[in-house]
């Protein structure tokens, strides 16, 4: 098994319940674990590995689009790296807002989302596309 990891990525978007959140935006926090089965690989090109720039472009993507709630966020991010890529098995991701509008706070709120893609999961999408 092989962990793909992303750490510290920082993003400014404008997710968020209230209206003032989206028009003022925040900073974003993103960190993400890919795991995947590199099976008989000789590690020869790209296309023999999960691709960390190709992960980070769907990362940065996605969190531009305005979302009221992060788990929607994080759980599209896993669902676009799982299509991508058909060998990965676990996906881990966490996104924090850097300075939520909570009073008195004095650190970051976030969400952290792990999804275990099971071989009947994908055997499933192949049966659904015949």
């Amino acid at each position: 098994m092989i962990t793909v990891e992303l750490k510290d990525l920082r993003f400014f978007a404008h997710h968020g319940i209230s209206e003032e959140e989206r028009l003022t935006g925040n900073e974003y926090i993103v960190n993400l674990e890919v795991m995947y089965d590199p099976g008989d690989s000789d590690f020869d090109n790209l296309d023999d590995v999960v691709n960390y720039e190709t992960v980070f472009e769907i990362v940065r993507k996605r969190m531009m689009v305005p979302t009221p709630l992060l788990e929607k966020v994080a759980n599209s991010i896993i669902r676009k790296i799982h299509h991508k890529f058909s060998s990965v098995q676990e996906i881990r991701i966490s996104i924090h807002k850097v300075q939520a509008p909570i009073p008195y706070l004095d650190g970051m709120v976030g969400v952290k989302m792990v999804r275990q893609i099971y071989k009947e999961d994908k055997e499933d999408k192949k049966k659904k596309k015949k």
